[in-house]
């Protein structure tokens, strides 16, 4: 991998994201989070740049168990303060405020220090098939390791493992792969019954997402072959979501990540048809899908049986 030129790729995504209107004005909250996006540098001569990650705990009610992410979570309310017609009005916390306070929640890391830098917002993303307002605060932690290690402390009914990768590994292409994720267990989730969850599987069948395998960060399991290895989705992968912030991220910094970023795509042709009806973000559109998905679920039942009969 070529040398990046990192110093100014802070300095670029900055002016970038200063560019952008002020921070965003919470309404509706009730759908909306905030994540932390967390840089440092390694060594005094400010030549390795890191980011922080973390792996969610194991939870089998998590459907997203052991994953990689970054601190975050949802904005709750702050306080309740009155008005001037005596009624009481709901205060919220703000982008900016939620994430700091998840990030210590989640690993112990205190983002209002006077040697923390907030470099700023990214405009919010809107998560597939859930209705949520992702938005990410851009902070870096002027003090490299060398310097003062930082000690984290983690929350572990939410965090498994906190860690921190050289930025310059992302731009690894030997990385990049696509993981099929298991959609049997979400559809079961997402509509609380077992048999349509089924159904759903049967009929859309799994996801295939673009991902990057990450650095472990325990040197035993390390060794040359460690980025082509196939990987469990719990294995340090990065994708999804946090893969969204991480690509604006290095285009907000000038310096794009050489990765194909092709949508995530369904193992069956059928599922391909109603994923594009979840992507619409529509709920009568996600009530069409599922109600397709009944039906030719119902249509596919008939056929077999008939096909049975027949023979």
């Amino acid at each position: 991998m070529k040398h990046l030129p990192f110093q100014s790729f802070l300095v670029k995504l900055q002016l970038n994201l200063s560019s952008r209107t002020k921070e965003e004005v919470v309404k509706d909250t009730i759908n909306k989070a905030s994540v932390a996006a967390i840089f440092r540098w390694k060594e005094r001569k400010r030549k390795t740049l890191q980011i922080l990650f973390i792996r969610r705990a194991d939870n089998k009610r998590d459907v997203w168990s052991g994953q990689v992410a970054i601190p975050g979570g949802r904005r709750q309310l702050k306080s309740f303060s009155e008005t001037v017609g005596g009624n009481s009005s709901k205060k919220w916390e703000s982008s900016r405020e939620t994430a700091i306070r998840e990030t210590f929640e989640e690993v112990g890391l205190r983002l209002d220090k006077p040697y923390v830098r907030w470099i700023g917002q990214l405009e919010s993303i809107q998560t597939h098939l859930r209705s949520i307002h992702v938005t990410t605060e851009v902070f870096l932690v002027d003090r490299s390791e060398e310097e003062q290690a930082v000690i984290l402390k983690t929350q572990p009914k939410e965090v498994a493992n906190v860690f921190w990768v050289n930025v310059e590994e992302l731009y690894n292409s030997n990385r990049y792969h696509n993981l099929i994720w298991p959609m049997k267990t979400y559809f079961e989730k997402l509509t609380g019954f077992r048999v349509l969850g089924q159904l759903l599987h049967r009929i859309v069948g799994d996801t295939i997402f673009p991902c990057i395998y990450l650095p472990r960060p325990c040197p035993k399991v390390q060794n040359e072959d460690d980025s082509s290895i196939p990987r469990h989705h719990s294995e340090y992968i990065l994708w999804g979501l946090t893969l969204q912030i991480v690509l604006k991220l290095c285009e907000g910094g000038r310096c794009p990540l050489p990765f194909a970023n092709s949508p995530f795509r369904c193992t069956n042709r059928c599922g391909a048809s109603l994923l594009s009806l979840f992507r619409l973000h529509s709920r009568s559109a996600m009530i069409l899908a599922i109600g397709l998905s009944i039906g030719l679920s119902g249509a596919y039942k008939l056929v077999k049986a008939e096909f049975t009969q027949r023979n």
